[in-house]
């Protein structure tokens, strides 16, 4: 049977084991909050660029009606002055 100052001894021996594999996973954690915030802003990013493409077509749907209309408009003037 082991005496309690071997038992010390072994708790000891796995407690420094033990140590870097904790330091290296808090390393990892950190990185990874790191990786999380950053893709969080880019989701934020992309959902803005979403909003402003969609905007934009909008704009543009726009925009080629009035010069639908226009070129309506020039067609029949031409068309008056023939």
């Amino acid at each position: 049977m082991l005496e309690e100052k071997d038992l010390q001894a072994i708790a000891l021996l796995i407690n420094g084991a033990v140590e870097p594999i904790n330091i290296r996973l808090d390393n990892i954690e950190e990185r990874f909050d790191g990786l999380e915030q950053r893709f969080d802003g880019l989701e934020g990013r992309v959902n803005g660029l979403e909003s402003t493409v969609k905007s934009m077509g909008t704009e543009i749907k726009s925009l080629g009606k009035k010069m639908d209309a226009r070129f309506d408009y020039l067609e029949t003037a031409i068309e008056k002055v023939d």
